[in-house]
């Protein structure tokens, strides 16, 4: 990732954030540093699977977020 790359949180929670980076159109689930887990590049949809397991855990997913209409789509389903 480049410093120029706008980074976006789309879900958060017990230490991990699904993010997507808009100028290099990517997703990417990110872990604290105390994990000691590299950042994974992912799809739309393993983000949004990421995001359920969040959600599950406590955490949350903020929809409405610019770049996220995929996202909260697919995310939808988990939240009633």
């Amino acid at each position: 990732m480049t410093v120029d790359d706008v980074r976006t949180v789309h879900a958060v929670g017990g230490g991990v954030e699904v993010v997507r980076y808009e100028r290099a159109k990517i997703w990417v689930v990110e872990h604290g540093p105390s994990h000691g887990i590299p950042m994974r590049r992912v799809t739309v949809q393993e983000a949004a699977n990421e995001a359920a397991k969040i959600l599950v855990k406590g955490g949350k997913i903020r929809f409405g977020t610019p770049g996220g209409t995929k996202f909260d789509e697919l995310c939808r389903r988990f939240v009633k």
